[in-house]
């Protein structure tokens, strides 16, 4: 399920929308930051408020590059785990829901 719509800024930086649940989150940022080890490639914030972090990673079935992005707020009951992903449209990206994996049972 995408759930927001980015566009490459020419710094490398993300810049778009969250829409999700009937709400929109403008103006959220994934802002490039000095890691070190597995800290974070990206700070995410929306309207200038801190939302989560994201990764560079590389798809071991396609070799694409994408951002593992994790999204954290007081009011989320819990994180939210997606995937910033290149569209077929060059410079265009989707933000993908990670829809968490069923436990089996016991």
């Amino acid at each position: 399920m995408i759930i927001g719509h980015f566009i490459k800024t020419k710094e490398g930086n993300f810049s778009g929308s969250i829409t999700a649940l009937g709400a929109i989150l403008p103006k959220v940022t994934f802002e490039a930051v000095t890691a070190d080890g597995k800290a974070p490639n990206f700070q995410i914030t929306a309207q200038g408020s801190d939302l989560g972090a994201a990764w560079n990673k590389t798809s071991e079935r396609t070799g694409k590059g994408y951002l593992s992005v994790s999204l954290r707020s007081p009011f989320l009951a819990q994180p939210v785990y997606s995937a910033l992903i290149e569209t077929d449209e060059a410079g265009k990206f989707a933000l993908v829901w990670n829809e968490p994996k069923a436990k089996a049972a016991a």
